[in-house]
């Protein structure tokens, strides 16, 4: 991280997004512990604390994070520790919609008739987070979360767009979306989306 500036945003966002996080399961009797490090020397490091049954992540499609996961799944299996992956940010993965013979397609027409296609109601459906509520480890002290000063950041004021956008945005998205020097013109929820702080199969309301 040191080839980032001090001042970034979006490091201030994913850390008060995590800090959100945290509060949520401190409401909930538990916690959230947050530590710096390599992946896999973080997860070397809770072995001699925790005993650790299973590592549990999403798909991630970047070049580093694919090869950071694959690191982390092998040192799992070398550990005798599960790794379990899950599809999260997107409804359907490149593997999922394809052409009848099975290549990917390279015209998006065609490919949105067959996503559409493929689509069901189930796909949409939101993840039952909250049945598994009560499975929470419960905590009788809470750890404390790393400032952004420890992590080589610096704080400062900046507004980030709200999870849920106007009402008359979304209704006017398919004029208003080619124009984005109109101030409602789009969402600006894109890194609400990128950083997984919004579901792809939540459907937002006021």
């Amino acid at each position: 991280m040191k080839h980032l500036p001090r001042h970034d945003a979006r490091v201030l966002f994913i850390h008060q997004q995590i800090a959100a996080l945290k509060n949520q399961l401190k409401a909930l009797g538990g916690d959230l512990i947050v530590k710096i490090g390599k992946p896999g020397t973080v997860l070397k490091e809770l072995t001699r604390t925790y005993q650790l049954e299973a590592v549990y992540t999403n798909h991630d499609y970047e070049p580093y994070a694919t090869n950071r996961d694959a690191q982390v799944q092998k040192w799992c299996d070398s550990e005798k520790i599960k790794f379990k992956s899950f599809k999260d940010q997107c409804i359907f993965e490149k593997n999922e919609v394809v052409s009848d013979v099975g290549k990917p397609y390279t015209v998006f027409t065609p490919y949105k008739k067959k996503w559409l296609k493929n689509l069901k109601p189930s796909d949409l459906k939101l993840y039952a987070n909250e049945s598994v509520a009560g499975n929470y480890l419960k905590v009788k002290t809470q750890s404390v979360m790393p400032t952004l000063k420890e992590i080589g950041f610096e704080s400062f004021d900046f507004t980030f767009p709200p999870k849920v956008p106007k009402t008359p945005m979304l209704s006017e998205y398919e004029d208003k979306r080619n124009f984005p020097a109109l101030e409602d013109g789009t969402s600006k929820m894109g890194i609400h989306f990128r950083f997984g702080t919004v579901s792809a199969r939540a459907r937002q309301q006021k």
